[in-house]
């Protein structure tokens, strides 16, 4: 009998050890309580600024291009990367999401992402089809994708195929639209590449808003954005572009 009054007294003695770590390390337990958020939208319209924004809360744990080709083959492995992404974190963390544009999943996986309907959707667009494009194959010709204070500007004209340009505007018009459809069911916030470059502050305090964060302060952010310049100075072929463009739908992009 006393071996069994020591061994409870032992093992009450634990528990009630056990229970003081649990009430002061309590906080440490990694969760799955967070909010789920994606900064969805088209290469080369301010998502990387947007990101390095939001990186400057301790809050978020936000994940770059997580689906993209350059970090696995399309359509693969969709199940462990989301799984990954979304899974456990610590305490302190409110927060947890990743970059998608519109080509980074295939249609079977689209339809299972859909389906997470407690995703926040931050829509990020450039409302200059054109300038997207023009940026889009600069960053390919001198691959310099981002600027920061310490990187020195690669300077280079491009020029740009004038048998593709109005397909490759359409398409990311019909991409915009198409997944605002997509995502009608989900809560979502609108922004756009020129607002973000002129009023940064102003539509940061709107994702502020969205996601119930503290405001974020832009002296934090090292991204800048590229120095603003004539179209001509970009494109070689800018009369011809211009010629092609005049009196179409797509004549306002020049300006």
């Amino acid at each position: 009998m006393k071996k069994i009054k020591k061994l409870l007294k032992k093992i009450l003695k634990k528990f009630s050890l056990t229970n003081k770590l649990l009430d002061r390390y309590g906080k440490m337990i990694k969760h799955t309580r967070y909010t789920k958020v994606i900064v969805l939208g088209n290469a080369r319209t301010g998502s990387s600024f947007l990101l390095e924004g939001l990186a400057t809360l301790p809050s978020l744990k936000m994940y770059d291009e997580i689906f993209a080709n350059h970090n696995r083959t399309h359509g693969e492995n969709y199940e462990s990367i989301i799984g990954a992404t979304f899974g456990k974190v610590n305490p302190s963390i409110k927060i947890v999401g990743f970059k998608l544009f519109y080509n980074h999943l295939s249609e079977q996986e689209l339809e299972k992402f859909l389906k997470m309907t407690d995703v926040k959707v931050i829509h990020l667009i450039r409302e200059n089809k054109f300038k997207t494009i023009v940026s889009l194959d600069k960053a390919y010709k001198t691959n310099q994708w981002h600027l920061n204070n310490e990187a020195q500007k690669v300077s280079a004209k491009i020029k740009i195929d004038v048998n593709t340009l109005m397909e490759r505007m359409q398409r990311i018009i019909n991409y915009e639209n198409r997944f605002n459809e997509l995502f009608a069911d989900h809560d979502m916030l609108f922004l756009s590449y020129e607002k973000l470059a002129s009023k940064p502050k102003e539509e940061f305090d709107k994702v502020s808003s969205f996601l119930h964060l503290p405001k974020i302060d832009l002296n934090k952010i090292k991204l800048k954005k590229q120095a603003s310049k004539e179209l001509s100075e970009d494109v070689e072929n800018m009369e011809e572009i211009t010629a092609l463009l005049k009196d179409t739908e797509y004549q306002k992009y020049l300006s």
